[in-house]
């Protein structure tokens, strides 16, 4: 394992985001009665690119982390794009160069 940060990858889902060696692992955990979690392993040849942002925060108090995470990923027909969110400012730009490496 080389890079772990949580993540929020859908609004109503939170979860962690995992860098390893052959894959990258993004793992959304679903909160409630019926709960459950998904596991989505991505190659890092089928990532296209990558880029980061942070959230606009107008207020100046956010209540979650304004950390955003771009992927596009090389599907079978064509390419899609992933955005994940919620991502602590401090870990995103080391999360990108962890990926980025591994490219």
């Amino acid at each position: 394992m080389h890079y772990f940060t949580v993540d929020d990858s859908k609004l109503t889902k939170t979860g962690f985001i995992v860098v390893a060696d052959s894959n990258l692992y993004l793992v959304s955990m679903k909160m409630g009665f019926f709960g459950g979690a998904q596991t989505e392993a991505i190659p890092y040849n089928n990532i296209k690119s990558i880029d980061f942002d942070l959230a606009p925060d107008p207020v100046g108090i956010a209540l979650t982390n304004l950390g955003i995470l771009y992927l596009e990923i090389n599907g079978i027909i064509g390419s899609s794009k992933r955005t994940i969110r919620n991502i602590p400012e401090e870990h995103l730009d080391n999360l990108r160069k962890a990926i980025q490496a591994k490219l």
